[in-house]
């Protein structure tokens, strides 16, 4: 009888030996987790702790300690704090490396975050919806700052990204509409498509030399933006990247510029002046569209035929070398003022009929 029991004993515990090691092995080190009371943490395969919970949703401060069980804290986990609507201030310590996807997003009181001096890399949407979030450091130690990082942070009023930067993602401050100043020193060669796009309160920005592309509407509804150094190694300036730029006066763009893309300063509309260097090969069309003070356009190269259509009330025309088109007298009937154009300016200027230039 006393074998019996044993042995379904032994059964029971078998059983529930193996459940327990296919629930392992299905998800591997993730299901074990730690807890000091306040975080929950994983033992990566590599010796090093993840945080990846928290106990309480409902706390206002937070610190991310270095060590867990003598082993440093290095990540955190993708959406471990989301919508935690109650945080106001997070701490990391200084072994964290990698802020997961996620990681804060919709933490709408969270106003004071400091990085450790190891962070590298700050994954998409980590602080997406940080409403108030007014300031941060970002420390030396980033490399990477991921597409969506602050989207949507309107309260955040100036940022540095530091000079160890290369990937600086798409939309990664778009609608950050308190910001006020941006200073790029890494050595990043494209600003992706929309990264600034839509902060409506900027009005200075700096850009390392290094920068080759300026991507799609980067700047696109800035209408507070009067100074932006363009950087010397620039050679293409994406569509709509200064598009609505409303309170831009002048831009220097630089010589080795090859392509300026559609609506690239379209309703620029305080925009007086502006060169266009020999280097440059393609204006898209409506690249100057309702630049309605725009009265001085000087081409470095005389010889070149330019896509330059959309310049203020002259939208689908061509500008050849150093032609003043303030001086064409058009009237609103367009196809009357073809005529007037191709017969009286037909050396200068011809009507754009696909994206890319050519000749009468």
């Amino acid at each position: 009888m006393k074998r019996k029991i044993l042995l379904v004993f032994l059964t029971i515990i078998s059983a529930v030996c193996l459940c327990m090691g296919i629930a392992a092995c299905g998800t591997h080190d993730e299901t074990i987790s730690e807890t000091d009371g306040v975080l929950w943490y994983s033992l990566n395969d590599n010796g090093e702790y993840s945080v990846i919970g928290l106990n309480d949703k409902t706390a206002a401060e937070i610190t991310i300690p270095a060590t867990y069980n003598e082993k440093n804290v290095t990540s955190i986990s993708d959406s471990v704090f989301e919508d935690c609507s109650s945080l106001e201030s997070v701490t990391f310590g200084n072994s964290v490396e990698t802020i997961g996807s996620y990681a804060f997003c919709g933490c709408s009181s969270l106003e004071y975050v400091t990085f450790g001096n190891s962070v590298e890399t700050i994954g998409s949407y980590a602080f997406w919806d940080c409403t108030s979030l007014t300031s941060t450091t970002i420390p030396d130690s980033v490399t990477y700052i991921g597409a969506y990082a602050f989207l949507y942070c309107k309260s955040l009023k100036e940022i540095i990204i530091p000079k160890n930067v290369t990937s600086l993602g798409r939309n990664a401050f778009e609608g950050c509409r308190s910001l006020t100043s941006v200073t790029i020193l890494g050595n990043i060669n494209y600003i992706d498509t929309k990264t600034f796009k839509d902060c409506s309160s900027l009005v200075s920005v700096t850009l390392p030399d290094s920068v080759t592309t300026i991507g799609n509407d980067v700047f696109n509804y800035c209408s507070s933006l009067v100074n932006i150094n363009m950087p010397k190694n620039l050679t293409y300036i994406g569509s709509g990247a200064f598009c609505v730029c409303s309170s831009l006066k002048n831009i220097a763009i630089p010589s080795g510029v090859t392509e300026i893309g559609m609506y690239a300063f379209d309703n620029c509309t305080s925009l007086t002046e502006i060169t266009i260097p020999a280097s440059v090969e393609i204006i898209y069309p409506y690249a100057f569209a309702s630049c309605d003070i725009l009265t001085s356009v000087t081409f470095e190269n005389t010889g070149t035929w330019y896509s330059f259509s959309g310049i203020s009330m002259i939208d689908g025309l061509i500008i050849l070398e150093g032609a003043d088109y303030s001086e064409i007298d058009i009237t609103e009937d367009t196809s009357l003022n073809a005529t007037y154009v191709t017969e009286t300016y037909k050396d200068k200027i011809f009507i754009a009929e696909s994206l890319y230039a050519r000749s009468l």
